[in-house]
């Protein structure tokens, strides 16, 4: 009783003693006592005569005691759930020392309905308590799905993030040793160069700083539009020949297509550069033409090539061989040419 009593009022300490009220519940205990006693000798004179007297008074004290900690703990039904279940089982068991004490110090029929009652009462609560911890596990359970769910999330946008920071990387490199190659050789034969020729340089290291201003801004940013696909292939070939590649465009096509002329830049500087790296010296051949799906740019040089296999990885992410200079980044002109739908 005494468990119960702290449980029951362990949220209202803060509030300091109250002597007042406490002497005023004391008071209707004490009332409440008086009055089950008047009763009982009312209708029971013999109850209360000899030895008999002691073990009702404590007997009408305990009932008294389990009925105010039911009435305490349906007051705190609305703070603690628990307390709700508990109300019940408490005024039981008050009802049932209110029994026992009708039999007086001999068991008897009052006492064989007071221990029904209580095993009723604690079954009851018990299964009030099985489904409480059911409905808890099963809240615990949409917790963590809910956890799972966010951690899943934000799993997925860091993998998105770091996917784009790898092709941000890898075109930049690109774009800067463009550049660094057209400043390099414009140093060192500053004066021996003709004029055309540095011509070609000052607009290839342009060319290479508007493609990092282009990286810097997303491409959904910049939208679609209908643009030249020939001029844009032909200002990527004429930047990479100003450092020294050697490309030759065949084919061709007529009209305009729809697209982010920047991503497709972006895809084709990709694929000489990377001719340039695994086919060092070798001509590079830019074939352009429409096909059934949309335009078609295929690069091609006299390297080595790469075997059935190593195709399946070489547009991946995550495989850079031991003997090649890659990233392990895949080859962003994949996913570039995917988002414009062509290849």
């Amino acid at each position: 009783m005494t468990l119960v009593l702290r449980a029951l009022t362990r949220a209202t300490e803060h509030t300091g003693p109250q002597p007042l009220r406490v002497l005023l519940r004391a008071a209707c205990l004490v009332l409440g006592v008086s009055a089950g006693l008047a009763a009982a000798q009312l209708t029971a004179p013999e109850m209360l005569s000899g030895t008999d007297a002691a073990y009702v008074l404590i007997a009408g004290l305990l009932a008294c005691g389990w009925f105010g900690l039911g009435l305490l703990a349906a007051r705190r039904s609305q703070e603690w759930v628990w307390a709700g279940r508990l109300a019940p089982l408490l005024a039981a068991v008050g009802v049932a020392e209110l029994l026992r004490s009708f039999d007086a110090s001999a068991s008897g029929v009052w006492t064989l309905a007071a221990l029904s009652l209580c095993v009723c009462a604690a079954a009851l609560s018990a299964h009030s308590a099985m489904l409480d911890l059911d409905q808890a596990m099963t809240d615990e359970r949409s917790h963590v799905d809910v956890l799972a769910e966010a951690l899943q999330r934000a799993h997925t946008r860091a993998s998105g993030h770091e996917e784009w920071r790898e092709e941000m990387t890898h075109d930049a490199c690109n774009a800067l040793a463009g550049l660094r190659g057209a400043l390099q050789t414009l140093e060192r034969y500053d004066g021996r160069l003709d004029e055309s020729t540095a011509g070609r340089l000052r607009t290839a290291a342009i060319a290479e700083i508007r493609h990092l201003e282009h990286l810097i801004v997303a491409p959904e940013e910049e939208g679609t539009r209908d643009f030249d696909v020939v001029e844009v292939v032909a200002a990527v070939v004429e930047t990479r020949r100003a450092l020294g590649t050697r490309i030759q465009v065949w084919g061709g096509i007529d009209g305009h297509t729809h697209g982010r002329p920047d991503d497709l830049a972006t895809a084709l500087q990709n694929l000489l550069v990377n001719a340039e790296v695994h086919a060092p010296g070798s001509p590079v051949v830019v074939h352009v033409s429409r096909g059934p799906s949309g335009v078609e740019i295929v690069v091609s040089d006299s390297g080595p090539g790469l075997s059935a296999d190593e195709v399946a990885w070489a547009f991946e992410r995550g495989d850079a061989r031991v003997l090649e200079p890659g990233l392990g980044t895949g080859s962003p002109p994949r996913a570039a040419g995917d988002a414009e739908a062509g290849r």
